[in-house]
């Protein structure tokens, strides 16, 4: 599910009409697997990984059970995203 400050590559056309767009399909315009990297800060429910990936807890999918922690090495798959000083966010987190 696309994020506020998400780069989307978007099919569309238009219709006839003022403002009448009809969205066919949205998807990540760049997203990468990332092996064996550190969560290295965690301010509630936010979260930076190798002070370069930023995440939501609230819109990561994680394993069932798993607290993500300070220090966790994990795997995770990112899409390029805008948010505040980050360019990556992340998705999915796994731990190793």
């Amino acid at each position: 599910m696309p994020y506020k400050g998400d780069w989307l590559e978007v099919e569309y056309s238009n219709l006839p009409g003022p403002c009448n767009i009809k969205v066919h399909s949205a998807k990540p315009f760049f997203c990468k697997h990332l092996k064996e990297v550190c969560i290295t800060s965690l301010h509630g429910r936010n979260g930076v990984i190798d002070n370069t990936i930023f995440f939501i807890l609230d819109s990561l999918k994680l394993p069932d059970g798993f607290i993500p922690k300070k220090y966790d090495i994990v795997d995770v798959d990112v899409v390029e995203s805008i948010q505040s000083c980050y360019v990556w966010r992340a998705i999915s987190m796994n731990p190793v």
